[in-house]
């Protein structure tokens, strides 16, 4: 009999809405199979505006919706590592942020950004005319891309052995080993997840970031998830580690 999977997920995310917009179907998916999820945000999204007047407020704006939309997802943490938005370095900090909340939760499953360059937001219809026409694509923001590749050099090696982040072990924590990794936003998908039973969900908590998206954005975002046949799906590299 094939091993069933410990149901605990985690969540990277560069900013505030992140998760939802690349995995919020998938969370709610997961959550409703009583998989425990919890949230890891790397920035404090104090640039997500164009009204200077938010600048004192926005950072706490954002966590407060971030808190509200992992509710609607019943997302059991939401932490937050308190990078400056847009200005994320690879630095030992935040590497070692999310080695400590791999070691705390130990996760089966770790879904975040891709690394690439490119991002790939959504699959689109395809014009035979237009190779081009089957993504929807734009450059991925560098703190997205810096939360990707800390995201996969924390799963392996840093996580998984013990010399790496000795405070951790001495803290009580032990070393862990996940079992699979998602990208989403990544051209190299290989793996689709029919979020149709959780869209509402998914839209329900991106409507929390109010600062963030109006409910024309959101419409257009929804339909952009839509295959031809009605279906919603989120898209995802899903990489299965052997170690």
């Amino acid at each position: 009999m094939e091993k069933q999977p410990e149901k605990r997920g985690l969540v990277v995310a560069a900013h505030p809405d992140d998760a939802e917009f690349g995995a919020g179907g998938t969370t709610a998916l997961l959550s409703n199979d009583q998989w425990e999820m919890h949230y890891l945000v790397l920035t404090d999204g104090s640039k997500g505006t164009e009204d200077p007047t938010l600048q004192s407020t926005l950072v706490g704006i954002r966590e407060k919706e971030q808190k509200k939309a992992s509710e609607v997802l019943n997302v059991k943490t939401c932490s937050f590592a308190g990078a400056t938005d847009g200005e994320l370095e690879y630095a030992r900090d935040y590497l070692g942020a999310i080695v400590k909340a791999i070691r705390t939760v130990k996760p089966h499953t770790i879904l975040t950004h891709s690394p690439d360059i490119v991002r790939r937001h959504t699959q689109l219809f395809q014009d035979p005319q237009d190779p081009l026409s089957t993504y929807h694509a734009s450059i991925n923001h560098r703190d997205h891309r810096l939360t990707g590749e800390m995201t996969l050099d924390a799963v392996y090696p840093t996580a998984r052995d013990i010399l790496n982040f000795p405070e951790h072990i001495q803290e009580g924590l032990t070393t862990h080993k996940v079992k699979e990794v998602w990208l989403w936003g990544t051209h190299a998908t290989n793996y689709n997840v029919d979020i149709t039973q959780t869209i509402d969900l998914k839209i329900k908590a991106l409507k929390c970031h109010a600062s963030q998206v109006n409910e024309e954005q959101i419409d257009q975002f929804k339909e952009r998830l839509k295959d031809k046949d009605g279906t919603y799906y989120e898209r995802f590299q899903r990489i299965v580690l052997t170690y």
